[in-house]
């Protein structure tokens, strides 16, 4: 069973919604990602709780509006995803989160319909 591990790497930088666009295209029907929530109580798809590894902002996520992580980008380009925005990418839908985290601090499969 393929997994696009953070959106699949080999597309796009990881956990970007260009990764996990073009891992849908490209066939995969798996994605697996993490979850984040923010000031907003939105969840964000992001593998680290900060911003700091892949962007130019530094803090938590939990710590940034909606608003202003629409203009963060990873690597000055990409797009960080909110969970919702794959909910919507080609009819996938959330399997069981892993049991060892909290639905609002965890990792997600997310599974091709």
């Amino acid at each position: 069973m393929a997994f696009a591990h953070r959106g699949g790497t080999e597309f796009a930088p990881e956990n970007t919604y260009e990764a996990f666009s073009a891992a849908v295209e490209t066939g995969y029907k798996y994605l697996e990602t993490d979850v984040h929530p923010n000031a907003d109580e939105k969840l964000m798809a992001f593998h680290d709780p900060t911003l700091d590894r892949v962007t130019n902002y530094k803090g938590k996520i939990r710590d940034f509006t909606s608003q202003e992580l629409k203009k963060i980008r990873v690597n000055d380009k990409f797009q960080i995803p909110f969970l919702e925005d794959l909910l919507d990418l080609s009819l996938i839908h959330i399997s069981e989160p892993t049991r060892r985290y909290a639905i609002s601090d965890g990792g997600f499969c997310l599974k091709k319909k």
